[in-house]
């Protein structure tokens, strides 16, 4: 790794400088793009508050585009059954957003705490939210960013094993945008 750290130092160290006298001037270098800064986070589950406890996080982030996995479905309250199941209530969402969060996974293994319904019903609330959905039915979200389109996906292993088709899928989104990024 230092080789080719050293090797690429030494590169652009060769880059840096003035033109020779007489060289044109090179048009077909690309304008130089802004980094993009990307902040993931796992297992985000709000419930009911609606108090804005990440927005906290926002200025130690400076601006930093957020992923994160919602643990649980958007749903008023909590629903009735056995076992643990979670929720997020919809007016809670909007912590994610002072926080910087763009897009929300919802593939996880409470993806259906709510019910069947509950993943599209997750996909349309975080849209009304003004944050991209991602995982199961949602498909992929694409973030613009920088000048550049970060596909972002979400898949649940259950038991752990990756779905049969999970190569065919990341083939496909990575297609779409100038990055993958894939949560599991």
């Amino acid at each position: 790794m230092r080789l080719i750290g050293g090797f690429a130092l030494a590169m652009v160290a060769a880059g840096c400088g003035e033109p020779a006298a007489g060289a044109p001037a090179s048009s077909n270098a690309p304008p130089a793009r802004p980094p993009v800064e990307l902040w993931i986070g796992g297992d985000v589950h709000l419930g009911d508050d609606t108090s804005p406890r990440l927005a906290a996080i926002a200025p130690v982030l400076d601006g930093a585009v957020g992923i994160v996995n919602l643990e649980g479905p958007v749903a008023p309250a909590a629903p009735s059954g056995s076992g643990v199941r979670l929720h997020n209530a919809p007016p809670a969402l909007a912590s994610l957003r002072s926080a910087g969060v763009r897009a929300a996974g919802i593939a996880n293994n409470h993806a259906l705490d709510a019910g069947a319904e509950g993943p599209d019903r997750t996909a349309r609330e975080l849209g009304d939210a003004g944050l991209a959905p991602f995982g199961l039915g949602a498909g992929p979200a694409i973030l613009e960013i920088a000048g550049r389109r970060i596909v972002v996906t979400a898949h649940e292993l259950g038991r752990g094993a990756p779905p049969a088709n999970l190569g065919d899928e990341l083939r496909a989104a990575r297609a779409k945008g100038d990055v993958l990024v894939s949560t599991f």
